[in-house]
């Protein structure tokens, strides 16, 4: 764990890193939320509540930079693969989507502008 650590700051602290990440970007957030989901199931054997809690991270990744989707998906194929934890990462993941969903539900125009038509119309 020490040596995670270590690794995480010396990662978070290089110049290529910091010079890249901390601009108005959401690089940085979505990158260590995916890393937090990372190092919740690199251990020899995570239990169910680490796996949730990797799709709970997952999720608000996602939702904060869909260019993670594959991270997250690699996490999901690891759930199966190791045949441990899909449901309670898909759980995790869904749970992290309900103010996401609910924003949505209360107006879909508007959601979808601000998420997607607004780069259309600032190209």
């Amino acid at each position: 764990m020490r040596l995670a650590l270590l690794g995480s700051v010396l990662f978070a602290t290089s110049t290529v890193v910091f010079t890249w990440y901390p601009p108005v970007k959401t690089f940085a957030l979505a990158t260590a939320l995916v890393f937090a989901a990372y190092v919740l199931v690199a251990r020899s054997d995570p239990g169910p509540r680490a796996w949730s809690a990797a799709g709970a991270l997952a999720s608000l990744a996602v939702q904060t930079r869909a260019l993670v989707v594959g991270a997250a998906l690699a996490l999901a194929w690891e759930a199966l693969r190791t045949h441990r934890g899909l449901a309670r990462y898909a759980l995790g993941f869904g749970a992290a989507l309900v103010p996401t969903v609910a924003l949505f539900a209360l107006d879909p125009r508007a959601f979808l502008f601000g998420n997607l038509g607004v780069h259309g119309v600032r190209s």
